[in-house]
């Protein structure tokens, strides 16, 4: 073990909520996400083009469903902006004044970009050990910091009963 490294941790933290405002999002076809440089360009280009201003980081919303045994992902990029469209917003694009899910279990990611995978993992384990099932939905808050890559990750938790 090389004792010249900072230890890594990922803290996973119980019953976050995350709040988002004036949410502009772009619901995302298989072929958009896999060219997700060439979308994000497109996405950006919308927004100046309706006249908004993008306000904080890129978010990505990603869903896993199964139907008849085949499992699907839906994939949806997400930016606030500083004010309401003036415009109607027209399929695969929506806004939302305010975006609130509860019961997430959350965790910082902040190392590089290549391992993020492992941040997912570790919420998957996290919520097997202490018996919590989760909706498959997870919110990716990429963000900004220097030489490093930096990510909150909200997972939604399914309540009780559901």
């Amino acid at each position: 073990m090389n004792t010249n490294r900072q230890q890594r941790v990922l803290n996973v933290e119980e019953n976050k909520v995350l709040k988002l405002h004036k949410v502009l999002r772009k619901d995302l076809s298989e072929t958009e996400a896999s060219n997700l440089s060439q979308t994000l360009q497109s996405f950006q280009a919308y927004i100046k083009a309706r006249g908004l201003t993008a306000r904080g980081p890129l978010i990505t919303y990603t869903k896993t469903e199964v139907v008849d045994g085949n499992a699907t992902l839906k994939t949806a990029i997400m930016s606030q902006v500083e004010a309401k469209p003036n415009t109607s917003v027209a399929y695969p694009y929506s806004y939302t004044e305010e975006l609130r899910v509860p019961n997430c279990l959350y965790v910082r990611y902040n190392d590089n970009q290549d391992y993020l995978q492992i941040a997912y993992n570790k919420i998957g384990v996290y919520a097997f050990e202490n018996y919590l099932n989760l909706t498959c939905s997870t919110y990716s808050i990429h963000l900004a910091n220097g030489q490093t890559y930096m990510c909150d990750i909200f997972a939604e938790v399914i309540k009780d009963g559901e």
